[in-house]
Parts: structure tokens; C-alpha cells; sequence
């Protein structure tokens, strides 16, 4: 009987160490696989992802002149270290973009008075779906020409507090000009995602998608962040408070693109300090200028 209840009392004691080294080694497991996800997620993070507004019209055309230059750098821009560019280009458009080499975003065709509808709903759909996939969103239009190594050096500058939420662009007071492209981070994306769809449906947000979307990122933040005192659109810092150039198509000014250190004035704007070089976002920029424009600055 002894023997019998020492075996009893041996297995009891095997079945509750069993227990526990399990319940121990699954705990630990559940740590470390939450934290290799925490440590992946946060190494994967790309920094910056442009989307294009274009249409089923323009897309053959400009689209094309993106995805042949400076979209094309941006697939192959690298940093330090890395094997894989932290820049994703893409089309809101959904049509099919695969034979131009950049993705798209499934967003429907609207016409050029419903900007800001298809501008409300790709910022929206990249709060649902990209959030913590990249720490800038910038939208630009397929008539940009973006210089993708010299803005990436100004986002990666240690000063600008990513805790804020910010926009940066040329600014236009509250807004930024929809032209030469603008830029918000995460932390304004995650503040403006959730009234995006607000914004789409009232019509108090119908008209240019520039100023729509900066009174619109004014009423997000008054809802979000009642005591927050918005600075609105911003140059970004460390650059000469030029870098998001806009002049028409047709300006005869762009004949001095070839030379960075022309200075000049240009539409809307007091200085006379703006200049090609200073340049880091073109609007507007029409066939083969775009094509000039990647051989000649980047």
C-alpha cells in the first residue's frame, strides 16, 4: 500500500511539473512571438509612401512619364544598410497599374471637380490599411515631379517631432497647395483617419481638394485634440521654405530649368529667392519636361 501511494503521489507530482514547465514554456513562447512581431513590425516600417491622383485618361501618359523617372528612382532609392527601398509609389486609381511597374490603390475614377473626394477617400484608405506601414503619407499629382533623395534626406532629419501631427507643404495658410504635392505623418494620419469619412459626406468639404482636405485636418484636430493649437501646413524643417515649386505648364520660366542657381519670383509668392535647385516637388510638369527634369536632378 506504501509503495502504491508513493507511486500515486510521484505521478501526481509529474502530471503538475508537466504542467507547469508547459504553462511556463507557452507563456515564453507567447512573449517572444509577441515580441519578434513587435521588433518586425516596427523594422519594417518603410518611410514614406506617395500616391498619385491620376485617371483612366491620364494614366497612359503621365502615369506612364511617374513610373519611367522619378517613380522609377524611388523603386530603386536605398538607404544605408538596406536592400530595399523605404519609398512605395502608387497610383489612386483602380484600374490595374501593373504594366507601369508601380501598384495602385483600389480608389474609384472621379472627375476633376470631385478631387477632393478621391483625395478624402485614399488618405482614408491608407488610415485602414497602412497606418503603421510607413511614417509619412504624401499626395502628389501624376503631373509632379518629385526629387525623391533630396526630400528623403529633409524627412529624415532627428529635429522634426514625429510625436506632433504635421503637414508640410507650400503653404497656403490652414492648407497646403495640392499642386506640388503635400505631406502628413503617422501621427496626423491616426488623428484625421477616423473623420475622413465625415468630411466625404458633408458638404461643407466640397471644392479644391487642397483646401478640403486642410479644413478638413482643422476639424479632425478640433475633435481629436480640442486644447491642440494647429500650426496648419508647414515648410519642412531644415529646408529654405522653397521646396514645393508651382508654376502652369506653360510658364516661361521653366526654360531656366537647367539652371539651379537662377533665382526668381513666381505666382503668389513674395520672394524672390525660389529657384530650380531649392526645388524638391514640380508642379507642372507635362511630357518631356518630366523626362529632362529626372536627367538633370536626380
Amino acid at each position: 500500500m506504501k509503495f502504491t501511494s508513493k507511486l500515486k503521489l510521484l505521478c501526481c507530482v509529474c502530471i503538475l511539473l508537466f504542467i507547469v514547465v508547459a504553462t511556463s514554456i507557452s507563456f515564453l513562447g507567447l512573449l517572444s512571438v509577441g515580441h519578434i512581431r513587435s521588433y518586425h513590425f516596427a523594422s519594417s516600417r518603410k518611410q514614406l509612401v506617395i500616391f498619385l491622383l491620376t485617371s483612366l485618361k491620364t494614366l497612359p501618359t503621365r502615369g506612364k512619364d511617374v513610373s519611367l523617372t522619378w517613380g522609377k528612382r524611388a523603386k530603386e532609392y536605398r538607404e544605408s544598410g538596406s536592400s530595399v527601398s523605404p519609398v512605395d509609389v502608387m497610383f489612386s486609381e483602380s484600374a490595374d497599374t501593373s504594366k507601369y511597374g508601380l501598384p495602385h490603390l483600389p480608389l474609384p475614377d472621379v472627375g476633376y471637380s470631385e478631387l477632393y473626394k478621391k483625395t478624402f477617400s485614399t488618405f482614408h484608405y491608407l488610415y485602414e490599411h497602412h497606418l503603421n506601414d510607413y511614417e509619412w503619407f504624401m499626395k502628389a499629382d501624376d503631373d509632379t515631379f518629385v526629387r525623391i533623395n533630396t526630400l528623403m534626406s529633409l524627412l529624415n532629419n532627428p529635429n522634426i517631432n514625429a510625436s506632433e501631427p504635421l503637414l508640410f507643404g507650400r503653404t497656403g495658410g490652414s492648407w497646403c497647395w495640392g499642386g506640388p504635392g503635400y505631406i502628413i505623418n503617422r501621427r496626423m494620419l491616426s488623428l484625421v483617419g477616423p473623420y475622413l469619412p465625415y468630411c466625404l459626406k458633408n458638404e461643407k468639404y466640397v471644392g479644391p481638394e487642397d483646401v478640403m482636405f486642410g479644413e478638413c485636418v482643422k476639424y479632425a484636430l478640433s475633435q481629436a485634440l480640442p486644447d491642440y493649437q494647429s500650426p496648419g501646413c508647414q515648410n519642412i524643417p531644415g529646408g529654405s521654405g522653397h521646396e514645393f515649386f508651382a508654376i502652369p505648364a506653360n510658364d516661361d520660366l521653366w526654360k531656366h530649368f537647367d539652371d539651379p542657381q537662377y533665382t526668381f519670383n513666381i505666382p503668389y509668392s513674395d520672394s524672390y529667392e525660389w529657384s530650380f535647385g531649392k526645388a524638391v516637388t514640380l508642379h507642372s510638369v507635362k511630357d518631356s519636361l518630366m523626362y529632362k527634369l529626372n536627367e538633370r536632378y536626380e
